[in-house]
């Protein structure tokens, strides 16, 4: 357990091992000391009548309590600053993980649910281990200080102790196992949850428009139903857990304190020591109850570092799929299929350097998955894929990250994007996000960046789209001169009025209908 809550500490070990050092060396010191201090006024101060001895100890025991309480703030700011590294780092690896998973597994499980494990579940990961772990190390000084005292002060009640450790020890690791295995279900339908929300948030104007309101309220409700009963299961184990530890505490703390006061009517022990031995045993109990609270907590935090841990397991560094081609496009056989769906179907392409191919078909017949296959993003069930080892895909729908359009410009090619920006009359919006453009704003800025990266190979999936005339034929006439004498791809809809600049046109059609493609040579 300990080695997946490491996961969420990352490069953070040295500050992360000093906050628990610094957590623990408080609490020891007070849970050693307080209780000695007590037996020392009541013993010798009290019982003594030395009243120099009890104002000199209680203004040692006030110094003290102020230093550690000086000591504990200082502890718990430094703990907020590292939670804030860790939040922010371990978020960093998820989504970075996130960039190298198989685009069919993020095509498979949805955007949003990406977003609930890339935030959500480092946010909920990195706070709580350093809260968790800083409050155990507490609890362990305090159940070692005080009972290293307790011992001191009487063995025989120490044996008492003891016996709660183990019967609680045996408890807590038949629930802890229990509750790790809930949580972990739990955590994966509450992801699926935020995917479902996220969804139904989205499709505001269609659940507006076509009365599908209730549908939306169908879909939500049978995942949060499907979330709420793995919940329900997670916290009737920690709630029967911690019923059974508690009654179980309150049985042995009865007996100790019947069997203090026995020592004390023997004259085996003294008030002081007496006092001092509930102070103590007070600290040394309590510190164990709440490690004993702890065990839900701790089973929780080891599913999600879990998961997290597994994500970055199954991430990929990104490569494109096929065999490196001396600057020609090459597809032979090239089927492809969702979740038993074909879409693509025996597929033959073959585009050389410098010769420019328009991809025409209806809806469905597979033409964004033909540009994800020779972006290298999928790859295909079946046949061969060859591409230019340098590769420039724009493909719909086209997102950015929410940055000034400047920052989103090839580095070292600011310049130059500038010039294109200017040209494409996006000049004045470059300190904009991509997000609060025009729909043809954004085309155009797309392109802009397909067309900066130097590539052998650009595949532009209708990059004229929602553009007025002026605007398609500038576009066109750019996309035509930066892709000179290198392999252009393009799929458009309603192409005939821009046939003429290419040298053929391939037709898809859906393979439920016709198997084969057409190819028409232009010229």
């Amino acid at each position: 357990m300990i080695g997946k809550l490491l996961f969420a500490v990352g490069t953070h070990r040295r500050a992360f091992v000093l906050a628990s050092s610094w957590a623990f060396a408080n609490a020891a010191i007070t849970a050693a000391i307080n209780p000695l201090v007590v037996k020392l006024l009541f013993d010798q101060g009290i019982a003594a009548g030395d009243v120099r001895l009890f104002l000199g100890v209680g203004a040692g025991a006030l110094t003290l309590v102020t230093l550690l309480r000086l000591s504990d703030l200082g502890s718990q700011l430094y703990a907020r600053r590292l939670k804030n590294r860790m939040s922010a780092d371990l978020a960093r690896r998820l989504l970075g993980a996130y960039y190298r998973l198989p685009y069919e597994q993020v095509l498979r499980d949805g955007e949003a649910y990406y977003l609930s494990r890339t935030y959500d579940e480092a946010k909920n990961t990195a706070e709580p281990t350093v809260d968790v772990t800083l409050g155990i190390a507490r609890d362990v000084a305090l159940l070692l200080g005080g009972t290293s005292v307790v011992v001191l002060l009487s063995w025989q009640l120490t044996a008492v102790l003891g016996l709660v450790t183990l019967v609680l020890y045996v408890l807590s690791g038949r629930f802890a196992r229990r509750i790790q295995s809930q949580s972990k279900d739990e955590q994966e339908e509450e992801a699926r949850l935020r995917g479902v929300v996220a969804s139904a948030v989205r499709a505001y104007r269609t659940a507006r428009i076509f009365d599908l309101v209730g549908a939306s309220l169908r879909a939500f409700d049978a995942q949060f139903e499907r979330f709420q009963a793995r919940l329900y299961q997670r916290v009737r184990n920690a709630e029967l857990y911690g019923t059974l530890s508690g009654m179980f505490l309150g049985w042995v703390e009865l007996l100790v304190i019947l069997g203090g006061g026995y020592a004390v009517l023997t004259g085996n022990l003294t008030i002081g020591g007496l006092m001092g031995f509930m102070n103590a045993y007070w600290f040394a109990v309590n510190g164990l109850r709440r490690l004993l609270d702890a065990v839900p907590r701790l089973s929780q935090l080891a599913a999600s570092a879990n998961r997290g841990a597994k994500m970055l397991a199954q991430a990929e560094e990104v490569v494109a799929r096929g065999e490196a081609a001396e600057g020609s496009l090459a597809l032979q056989g090239v089927s492809f299929a969702y979740d038993g769906r074909e879409v693509l179907n025996s597929l033959d392409l073959r585009v050389v350097p410098g010769e420019r191919v328009l991809i025409e078909g209806p809806n469905g017949s597979g033409k964004s998955t033909l540009a994800l296959i020779i972006a290298g993003l999928l790859g295909p069930s079946t046949g061969s894929v060859a591409r230019p080892q340098s590769v420039s895909a724009l493909i719909e729908p086209v997102f950015f990250p929410p940055l000034p359009l400047r920052e989103l410009l090839p580095p070292g090619q600011a310049e130059e994007g500038v010039s294109l920006a200017a040209r494409l009359g996006l000049l004045e919006h470059l300190d904009r996000t991509f997000d609060s453009l025009s729909l043809g704003q954004k085309k155009k800025f797309g392109v802009l960046v397909a067309l900066l990266k130097d590539s052998d190979c650009y595949i532009l999936d209708e990059p004229l789209a929602n553009l007025d005339p002026d605007s398609c034929q500038t576009l066109l006439e750019l996309v035509l001169e930066r892709t000179r004498g290198k392999v252009l791809v393009m799929i458009h809809h309603g192409a005939d009025q821009i046939r003429g600049c290419f040298d053929r046109v391939v037709h898809l059609t859906p393979p439920a209908l016709h198997p084969a493609t057409a190819e028409e040579p232009q010229g």
